[in-house]
């Protein structure tokens, strides 16, 4: 029996229906990831004027979201939303470069950085910048050869890597190890790593659920739910073995007393320095209390000289 034209024709219409949201589907041009923007290669004519103005003109011309962060300032001890309006930067003609290597020249002009997130482009003071990124890090009490901080306590706070700052908000249910860390990961900015050792580990499914959790603290979570361990260097978080993890540890605790113990010893030959046996050896109290504010005065010496330093650099 033949179908009828009208059946036929609603069939076909039916099916044709169905085919065009693929179609549309399909010619639908792909979302470019940050990353490749940053990758392609272009032609840049001569520029001079504000930094301002020049992220914005980048923002543009290369489809890229660029927010300026208040630590872009020429006071860094003053920082205001405008503080880019007074920065004054010049670029020349540049033919066949890739953005990210024109904006780090754009950036470099007015001391800052830019750091790629999830979903924008932050450019910040570099200071800010190389902590965030664990390229300087919060001085180690214990070690007395730690450099002082470029940065407020409260900048610090503000500048910690995306590991220890950025927030986890998910559920997961039965979702495999490796795809909820690659979430994370995705969803945070912050860089974490699954090494190949942990085998049959990462498919294991995993449930569980944060709520304004940090990254590491969420990634030290799944590992104990995982029997795994978590090392920590700079601002990458690796997912390893429970063993490795733990002589990673071992050895990061000998460095740091080796580092104790070398300080104090190179202190013995230091002008003025007065050790426990010294200190034993004087007459009495007075003489005790007299050689104490003595070493109270160079350590406030050597302090206006780091400050010196510090304010030579910046220049």
């Amino acid at each position: 029996m033949t179908p009828r034209p009208r059946a036929v024709l609603f069939a076909a219409l039916g099916l044709a229906l169905c085919a065009a949201p693929a179609a549309a589907q399909e010619k639908e041009p792909t979302k470019a990831k940050l990353t490749d923007k940053l990758a392609r290669k272009v032609t840049l004519d001569k520029f001079e004027g504000t930094f301002k103005e020049a992220v914005e003109l980048f923002a543009t011309k290369f489809d890229l979201p660029l927010i300026i962060d208040p630590s872009v300032h020429p006071d860094a001890g003053a920082a205001q939303c405008d503080a880019a309006d007074d920065l004054r930067v010049k670029l020349p003609r540049l033919v066949n470069v890739r953005v990210d290597t024109a904006l780090r020249l754009l950036c470099e002009q007015v001391n800052a950085m830019y750091l790629v997130r999830p979903d924008h482009i932050r450019l910040v003071g570099a200071a800010a910048g190389l902590y965030e990124s664990g390229v300087l890090r919060q001085p180690d009490p214990g070690s007395p050869d730690e450099e002082p901080t470029m940065l407020s306590p409260l900048e610090m706070q503000k500048a910690k890597p995306l590991i220890k700052r950025a927030l986890v908000t998910a559920a997961y249910k039965g979702t495999p190890l490796s795809e909820v860390l690659d979430d994370i990961a995705e969803s945070t900015g912050a860089t974490v790593v699954l090494s190949p050792e942990v085998g049959p580990k990462a498919a294991a499914g995993v449930t569980a659920r944060f709520a304004n959790t940090p990254v590491d603290a969420a990634v030290r979570t799944l590992c104990e739910v995982a029997d795994l361990g978590v090392i920590e260097d700079a601002n990458v978080l690796v997912v390893t073995t429970r063993e490795k993890a733990s002589a990673r540890a071992k050895a990061e605790d000998e460095k740091r007393k080796a580092r104790q113990a070398g300080g104090l010893g190179g202190l013995v030959g230091w002008p003025g320095f007065v050790g426990l046996g010294g200190l034993g050896g004087l007459a009495g109290p007075a003489d005790v209390a007299a050689e104490l504010a003595k070493i109270r005065e160079q350590n406030e010496q050597l302090k206006k000289q780091v400050e010196e330093l510090q304010k030579a650099l910046k220049k």
